[in-house]
């Protein structure tokens, strides 16, 4: 047939198959041959899927058993992120999620925008679902590709806010912070093997024993076909839970500290600390009483049976959910008053007071100064007038365990060694006494009396005196230090404040810090001795240090390390037959924590006897010259009284001004140097010591003995996250226990 070309097109067809065939077999052997290990990774990839299995977080007991942290299993709902990193495929994907999840498409966009987790790790779509959404996700995987199912662990607090300042709370890895810019903060939890999503231990007991309450993760490794669905097994590792740890937190009795503080300070709001009344400008002057603490130690160990701190907050709210709008609302950042005073400041509820207040403790400070005075060596020959000039090693006293001072209520540094002219403060004064219209003078004094009247005038010669008979050296200080102030206590709690005895190198800093004048820096003079020796002046102490040291005079000289875990036991101890407590008699106990011995004090009897002597009558009397011993009217017709022996003190705040008094008293049971309690609380812009503290303490050991009932301890209520407070109003049932004394016109430092 003419022009007949099919042959032609054949041929054509013939050569670009044979083209494609080239090409095909060409793209295999590259395939099998050269590409064989990327193919195969990516196939692997697609075909094993690894998942780490979170392990139960140790529970939290307190001293009974009774369970204060503890665990609930979650489902969470999560998506690959591979899957959702394509804008369409995740819109996609999140319009047929957002049905199954009661949510929308829109939310869950928001949500994953905000997410905070890292960018390889799936995301989060919901926690907390049902275990019917789950298994209607687990049977339509290949609808939901990338949607996963995984077991999770909510933390759950079952009586909070009890006790939320000392378990603490959980929250997200802390990122690196100009605070911690020595340290990679994120990269420690990573190097040990933490995901970028997992939440930690932020404060307390939650964060000091992150490492044993956290437990060790498991791993899986699935083999899973192209949508998802699981075929095989390839590997199971099951997840360690973590141990167990038990306070030694009592928490019947914590209730009753936090209830009995809350119920003193907000009664000191209505009181004004003023008698002249007459003044129109006095006339709206109350008591602030923003916070304080209660700490109760268990002397003979140092267990600690109580720490309160006000104001508190309920640990759940970090794990509530809630906005950041609202978060701040609840926490208000310190952002917010950088230019208002320190002390105006709102109480901060995060602060745990008794660990991290920095306080003047003033005269509950007196027995540490009386200790060094006759604890220290003496020349009884050296007379002040027969000085020409210090001498290293030697004191002005003659023997303060047995002689008199002459207090006339007022101090005066030897002129000698201090000059007015110079624009220094050369005398001091006890406190005012309204009834004569000066200051308190106490006559004839022994140490015993000086303690039991609390005579200012008294320690301020031993302040000034070993100040200038050491030739400025810190034999003061030092002797202080051995109570265990300035240093940290070592509390097993993140945060304590080792706080201040003032010397020349500390003054230095603090000028340096723009805290003090650059000329106060310049050394430490003997005016700040004699304050030290008071409790004030830059003198920095935590409640903590506080109760160690007067638990040191009760035990008869033994300063220890307080105690917060009692145990620490193997992953899961048993539950105890009654609700809601472990069976601790069950467990294995991985790590006991026994007394342990910072440092032992020469408590010989001649010496220190009147030191106890002053102690005890600070409660019980007898008077001295005339005058009531500080606390006598506070304990007077109690029959704890003779059992107990104690220190008021007063802390003066800003301007001197007495509605920023602060209220502090120390007591103990001198009757059970082994096994008894010794009780610190203070009051912050509360009064005198024996006006509000005291009648605190005094409460404490009614209850601590069973005389004053306290309220069952009950589970929380569910967490109102409507409220705009951190912790709802806690006040004993019967608020007469923290009752005081009439008001009367002297008071002590």
């Amino acid at each position: 047939m003419p022009g007949d070309r099919r042959g032609v097109r054949h041929g054509l067809l013939g050569v670009v198959a044979f083209i494609m065939l080239a090409i095909l077999g060409t793209r295999l052997w590259f395939l099998q041959v050269v590409d064989t290990e990327k193919i195969e990774a990516r196939v692997q990839a697609v075909s094993r899927r690894e998942v780490d299995i979170p392990p139960e977080r140790g529970r939290i007991f307190d001293a009974d058993g009774r369970v204060l942290a503890d665990n609930s299993r979650v489902l969470t709902v999560t998506v690959d992120q591979d899957v959702i990193r394509n804008t369409k495929q995740r819109g996609v994907l999140f319009a047929r999620l957002a049905g199954p999840l009661k949510t929308t498409a829109d939310a869950l966009e928001q949500k994953w925008k905000k997410n905070p987790d890292s960018p390889v790790l799936p995301f989060a779509a919901a926690r907390g679902v049902s275990e019917d959404t789950a298994i209607y996700l687990r049977e339509r995987v290949e609808d939901y590709p990338g949607v996963d199912v995984r077991d999770d662990w909510d933390r759950i607090y079952l009586y909070a806010p009890l006790a939320s300042q000392i378990i603490g709370y959980m929250g997200a890895i802390p990122a690196d912070s100009k605070a911690t810019k020595d340290v990679n903060e994120t990269r420690v939890y990573t190097d040990a093997g933490y995901n970028a999503n997992e939440k930690v231990g932020s404060s307390g007991i939650e964060k000091a024993f992150e490492k044993e309450l956290r437990g060790t993760p498991g791993h899986a490794v699935y083999t899973v076909d192209a949508i998802g669905r699981v075929l095989t097994t390839e590997s199971f590792v099951p997840p360690v839970a973590g141990e167990d740890i038990q306070l030694t937190i009592d928490l019947d009795i914590q209730q009753f500290a936090e209830q009995a503080l809350e119920t003193e300070l907000r009664t000191r709001r209505s009181v004004t600390p003023y008698s002249d009344v007459t003044d129109p400008k006095h006339y709206s002057k109350f008591f602030a009483a923003p916070a304080g603490s209660v700490v109760v130690e268990e002397h003979g160990t140092g267990r600690i049976v109580a720490m309160a701190s006000y104001p508190t907050f309920d640990n759940r709210w970090f794990s509530a959910g809630i906005s950041k709008e609202k978060f701040a609302q609840i926490f208000p950042p310190d952002s917010l008053y950088k230019n208002v005073p320190y002390d105006e400041r709102p109480a901060s509820p995060l602060v745990n007071r008794v660990i991290q207040g920095r306080y003047n403790v003033g005269s509950t400070f007196k027995p540490f100064t009386a200790y060094a005075a006759v604890h220290h060596v003496f020349d009884t020959n050296v007379q002040l007038g027969d000085v020409q000039g210090p001498r290293a090693g030697q004191t002005f006293i003659a023997n303060p365990t047995t002689d008199k001072y002459h207090d006339t209520g007022t101090y005066s540094i030897p002129s000698g060694f201090c000059n007015k002219a110079d624009g220094v403060r050369c005398d001091f004064h006890n406190a005012k006494n309204l009834t004569i219209g000066g200051y308190t003078y106490y006559g004839d004094v022994t140490l015993s009396d000086a303690l039991a009247v609390s005579s200012d005038a008294f320690f301020y010669r031993i302040g000034a005196e070993m100040f200038l008979a050491g030739a400025g050296q810190p034999i003061l200080q030092d002797e202080l230090k051995l109570f265990g102030f300035g240093e940290k206590s070592g509390i097993d709690l993140p945060y304590e404040y080792k706080g201040i005895i003032p010397d020349a190198a500390i003054k230095k800093k603090l000028a340096e810090q723009g805290a003090i004048s650059k000329g106060e820096g310049k050394g430490f003079f003997v005016g700040d001795s004699v304050q030290m020796a008071i409790g004030q002046g830059l003198n920095a102490v935590t409640p903590l240090q506080l109760v160690n040291a007067y638990s040191t005079y009760a035990n008869g000289g033994f300063l220890l390390r307080p105690l917060i875990v009692r145990a620490i036991f193997a992953p899961s101890v048993p539950d105890s037959t009654k609700p809601g407590y472990a069976d601790v008699l069950r467990g294995t106990i991985v790590k006991d924590y026994r007394p342990e011995l910072r440092r032992q004090l020469d408590m010989i009897p001649d010496k220190v006897g009147p030191i106890y002597e002053g102690l005890h009558r600070v409660i019980n009397g007898p008077f001295a010259n005339g005058h009531s011993p500080t606390a006598q009217k506070v304990f007077q017709g109690y029959d704890i009284a003779p059992t107990l022996s104690g220190k008021t003190g007063t802390a003066q705040g800003r301007d001197n001004l007495p509605e920023n008094d602060s209220s502090v008293f120390a007591a103990f049971e001198s009757d059970r140097p082994g096994d008894g309690y010794t009780v610190v609380a203070y009051l912050e812009k509360s009064g005198y010591g024996k006006q509000a503290a005291a009648p605190l303490v005094r409460c404490m050991f009614r209850a601590l003995r069973g005389q004053e009932p306290t309220d069952p301890v009950d589970l929380a209520d569910e967490l109102d996250v409507r409220s705009v407070v951190a912790a709802p109003i806690n006040l004993l049932s019967n608020p007469d226990c923290v009752k005081g004394v009439d008001e009367v016109t002297t008071g002590e430092r």
